[in-house]
């Protein structure tokens, strides 16, 4: 942390191999709609852009850049230490300072942070044409809250009514009353600036993927309409948000990285111990009123055999765009590679 070498050969190495996990990452159909998506909420910003990167932009990376970063953000005042397990505090800050007591703060000031405002824009919905693919792979996207926002619970609430376990609304209306959908799930991928929802699901069957995708991208707007059942519901899905965060703390492990995300997220580890009395304030007009203040942005991308679904899709989605799959730029912010380039 303190002394890296960022030996020339290790940088070209590594850069190599995380190339590769991302060629892999894009080589699948469920990765790929969902980076596809992110893009289509935000745009140029921040988080629009793959956090794995692209082939294209890990291999141009220099040593020099590496270190450049480095200098700029590896810094004591841009860090958090966290010690998790069966240590006493005052041996635990009698090893941080042995360790960086002597890290010392540059005189310059941290950078701001990158611009990270959604600006969705464009086509509400991409068919990403994979010729003979069988099924079809979807990825809903809207823009979300960061971490420490105040309605970061009620996103988590309404997310899982909509697709938290086999008993939420979407489950039961693609998986249970009709067996349309696979592998259906909903979240809420919050950071520090902002985030993303997200509805996932695929299919067999690509004749399918238009209704699904429907419902996926209606799925906040119903709830904003007053799509509320009774109180049950919610006690239900309070207890499953519940349960989700006791089995990720129940180790010292991950205890330390819930923390740890949440530093990195500028939010306190005080805020995990109101999680509970948190979500016990969420009521079903908490979640009307989020839903109807998030239903707008939605964007839809379907990854598939555009024969098998264009039409049906381009009727419940009139602005539809199709790109081939070897077309297709995630680091482009309209998704289309650039004739001539990389």
């Amino acid at each position: 942390m303190l002394r890296p070498a960022f030996a020339e050969q290790e940088v070209r190495n590594f850069g190599s191999l995380l190339a590769q996990r991302a060629q892999d990452r894009f080589s699948d159909p469920a990765f790929l709609a969902e980076y596809a998506a992110a893009r289509l909420v935000y745009g140029a910003a921040a988080y629009g852009r793959p956090v794995i990167g692209t082939p294209e932009s890990l291999a141009r990376i220099t040593r020099d850049e590496v270190v450049r970063f480095y200098q700029t953000h590896y810094r004591p005042d841009n860090a958090v230490l966290v010690i998790s397990g069966d240590i006493r505090p005052d041996s635990a800050f009698a090893l941080a300072e042995r360790l960086f007591g002597g890290w010392a703060r540059p005189p310059a000031p941290l950078p701001a942070p990158p611009a990270v405002r959604a600006a969705p824009s464009g086509a509400s919905a991409v068919l990403v044409n994979v010729p003979d693919m069988a099924g079809a792979t979807l990825a809903v996207a809207q823009p979300g809250v960061g971490l420490g926002d105040p309605d970061y619970f009620r996103a988590l609430v309404a997310s899982t009514i909509l697709g938290g376990g086999y008993t939420s609304r979407l489950s039961r209306q693609l998986r249970v009353n009709r067996p349309l959908a696979e592998e259906l799930r909903t979240w809420v991928d919050a950071r520090r600036g902002g985030g993303l929802l997200y509805a996932t699901a695929a299919t067999d069957s690509a004749a399918s993927a238009p209704e699904i995708a429907s419902a996926l991208a209606g799925g906040l707007g119903d709830l904003a309409r007053g799509g509320m059942a009774a109180d049950s519901e919610l006690v239900l899905r309070r207890g499953f948000i519940v349960a989700q965060l006791a089995r990720e703390v129940e180790t010292v492990e991950g205890l330390a990285n819930r923390v740890g995300a949440m530093a990195a997220r500028g939010v306190g580890p005080d805020r995990l111990n109101r999680t509970v009395q948190e979500l016990q304030e969420v009521d079903a007009a908490d979640v009307r009123r989020f839903a109807g203040a998030h239903a707008a942005g939605t964007r839809v991308v379907v990854v598939g055999d555009a024969r098998l679904m264009q039409a049906e899709l381009r009727r419940r989605f009139p602005d539809l765009v199709v790109i081939y799959s070897g077309e297709l730029d995630l680091g482009s912010v309209d998704l289309r590679r650039k004739p001539g380039g990389e």
